[in-house]
């Protein structure tokens, strides 16, 4: 709609009225015979072009000639700001026009990545260059879950991985099933590895756009890479395929426009996102905005975002947008004058947030935008607030009006709302005040403390909360936990006590704790163990005292010693565990069966490693003589050993090691456990557990009720 509006309006422009030479006497001043006056004509013509010229402009390249078509084309690309002119250029019907319009995008790009070629992206020299680029991140391993778009796995890994290069879905691309949520397996790898799987698993054919050195011309420089249909790979040159987004941006059918301007985004020519921009902030285009908020994710802001006047107009659209989801309009908004076009036609709410928490806290005016964010925020609107909370916290400003809403979302009573609702809002008002404000001054006590703990829905949510508690100050207080609560909530609660120093007013309070657990089965029991320790691991290098009052605590506990030292060890407390004699009493009281391998395998290059190691090859050959028995992690932790050893130049233990190993996998050459070890390259070399990516968190539409 926004090209045709576009189109309509400068087509129907008058003359020039300018004090200086007019655009007639600048085009024929283009084929003087001075090839100097000639090329001053073209750099005035490039100086004087704004917008509203594209009617005489399109008049004028009807009847020009070669030499100044291509002049015009000249002065078109030599500036970004002209971008507008030759895209509606290039969308045009006429061949004249049209080819002016192309030739001025390749001009412009020309600007930007001179001699862009494309091929293949496995052919070499992209593989290694590719590579190069990577540097550190090459080695990074991750891990992506199945089940989701390719949009939204491209978002994980650009938010956690942060890959070196552009990663572009055509709009060819966009507009087909392949690119919808699939069902392929998690995926596990660098972030290169990833991407192809993401590839091969899809049938999507993948190229890169790719610059040479010419001063060596054996390395080339990838300037992004595209994933399309596999019969479009290496067809058109990088600068066509631009082109060709460009004149899919201008189309007057709006899902188009958007996988069109989406792609520009997704590129990073700067000229693109300058020109969405001013789209942007002329009309409003959605899918302008699209191209922008995309962009925006993938660490290319541009200043249009933040101009005052539309951002207060997204602010308002998405307000309605979250809160009146799935809620039956009303009789006079049935009967209301419908609005031409919805800015969020082409863009998620939680896209939006992700693109305004990059923008910045000052609009293009010098306006607080978290007074505009958080204007209409409060229990009566949850969903928005929800929203707002956590594009505030990711800018990450100590407003005055931020402590003020969460301050109030912390210390209400939210009696409209029940405890995972309540809990939700919380939750995200502590992560704003942690990120925004941090603990000086704390936090309010939360007033629903057993809703906030309840609201984590997984590991992940248990660990960002734990996190916001700790560096907000927040007080949980040491009241026990109502008889309901979950394992993980009690994880939570108890991981808090341990990590805030929280022993020393309250020793009971995790004794308390884990005696409420008691009820609960020996495995469940364990597992909340084991969930405590696992959050506590992120946050206890820093808090060292803290866990050894809680390991006081455990050891003081017969049936809790096991647990102690796995938490110790857990938390990089292994001379707590080594030195205090809770392996040994732990080994004596549960079997060397019962051990966690993990554990074994932290102790075993330390001063009871030996005894570690005894255990794990005890294991080991258990798995050899029995494979009902066979651990895999007892192999994992036997090499995890030897490798350490290794790394600690301590070659013969390490040699020795794993000769024992391979020894008692002997006895019985065909089970697993044997087959694991005697495998050539065992140990191998492991590298770092991989980072799990989660695509971004949607607005709970599900878990918080429409707001007022």
């Amino acid at each position: 709609m926004w090209a045709g509006a576009f189109l309509l309006v400068l087509a129907t422009a008058g003359p020039l009225s300018r004090p200086d030479d007019g655009l007639d006497r600048l085009v024929e001043r283009l084929t003087a015979p001075q090839a100097a006056e000639r090329w001053r004509a073209e750099r005035e013509l490039a100086a004087q072009l704004r917008p509203e010229d594209l009617g005489d402009l399109g008049a004028i390249l009807e009847v020009a000639g070669a030499e100044q078509r291509l002049r015009i084309a000249a002065a078109l690309g030599s500036r970004d700001e002209h971008m507008g002119l030759a895209a509606a250029l290039a969308a045009d019907l006429r061949v004249r026009l049209r080819e002016v319009g192309e030739w001025a995008i390749l001009a412009a790009l020309g600007r930007w990545r001179e001699g862009l070629q494309a091929q293949p992206l496995r052919a070499e020299p992209l593989a290694g260059a590719l590579a190069r680029q990577a540097g550190r991140q090459r080695t990074a391993r991750f891990r992506l879950e199945g089940g989701i778009s390719l949009a939204q796995a491209l978002d994980a890994l650009f938010e956690h991985a942060q890959p070196p290069v552009a990663i572009v879905i055509d709009p060819a691309l966009r507009s087909t099933p392949i690119a919808a949520p699939g069902a392929w397996e998690s995926l596990e790898g660098t972030w290169t590895e990833l991407l192809d799987g993401l590839v091969a698993t899809r049938a999507i054919g993948m190229d890169a756009a790719f610059v040479i050195d010419e001063d060596q011309s054996e390395l080339a420089q990838v300037v992004f890479v595209r994933l399309t249909r596999p019969e479009l790979v290496g067809i058109d040159p990088p600068d066509a395929q631009i082109a060709r987004w460009m004149r899919d941006a201008q189309s007057r059918v709006g899902p188009v426009a958007a996988r069109g301007a989406r792609a520009l985004g997704e590129c990073g020519w700067p000229a693109a996102l300058d020109w969405l921009g001013r789209r942007w902030v002329a009309s409003a285009d959605p899918a302008a905005l699209a191209g922008l908020v995309v962009a925006a994710r993938r660490g290319s802001l541009s200043p249009a975002l933040l101009d005052p006047v539309r951002y207060r107009e997204l602010c308002a659209a998405l307000r309605l947008r979250v809160e009146r989801a799935g809620v039956a309009p009303t009789q006079a908004e049935l009967e209301a004058p419908r609005v031409e076009e919805d800015p969020l036609a082409h863009v998620t709410p939680e896209e939006v947030g992700a693109a305004l928490g990059q923008a910045g806290a000052r609009l293009a005016d010098g306006s607080s935008a978290i007074e505009v964010l958080l204007a209409d925020c409060g229990p009566r609107r949850p969903r928005w607030t929800w929203l707002a909370l956590g594009v505030a916290g990711e800018l990450g400003v100590p407003h005055p009006r931020l402590r003020a809403v969460a301050g109030a979302l912390l210390t209400d009573d939210l009696r409209g709302l029940d405890d995972p609702a309540a809990g939700e809002l919380q939750r995200r008002a502590l992560a704003a005040w942690a990120a925004a404000v941090g603990s000086e001054p704390s936090a309010p006590s939360p007033s629903r403390t057993p809703g906030l703990l309840g609201s984590c829905r997984g590991l992940g949510e248990a660990r960002e909360l734990l996190r916001a508690l700790l560096r907000s100050g927040a007080d949980l207080g040491l009241e026990p936990l109502p008889p309901g609560a979950s394992d993980l909530a009690r994880a939570v609660r108890a991981a808090w006590l341990v990590a805030d120093g929280r022993m020393d007013l309250g020793p009971q309070a995790l004794a308390t704790e884990l005696d409420d657990a008691a009820i609960l089965s020996p495995a469940r029991r364990q597992r909340l163990l084991d969930d405590m320790g696992t959050l506590l691991g992120d946050v206890a290098l820093d808090r060292g005292p803290a866990v050894d009052g809680a390991l006081e605590l455990v050891r003081s506990r017969p049936d809790l010693e096991r647990s102690g030292a796995e938490l110790a060890a857990r938390c990089g407390r292994l001379e707590a565990v080594a030195h205090g004699g809770v392996l040994t009493d732990a080994i004596a009281a549960l079997g060397k069966d019962q051990v966690d391998p993990r554990l074994l395998a932290d102790l075993g290059t330390g001063p009871v490693g030996l005894r570690a190691q005894d255990l794990l090859l005890a294991r080991l050959e258990l798995g050899v003589t029995d494979p009902a028995l066979h651990d895999p992690t007892v192999v994992e932790a036997l090499g995890q050993v030897v490798l350490a050893l290794l790394a600690g130049e301590r070659d013969v233990e390490a040699l020795a090691l794993r000769s024992r190993a391979r020894r008692a996998a002997r006895e019985d050459s065909r089970t697993p456990a044997a087959q694991a070890v005697l495998g050539g390259d065992w140990p191998g070399i492991p590298g770092p557990p991989p980072l799990h990516l989660e695509p971004p968190t949607a607005v709970p539409i599900d878990r918080l009720p429409p707001g007022g």
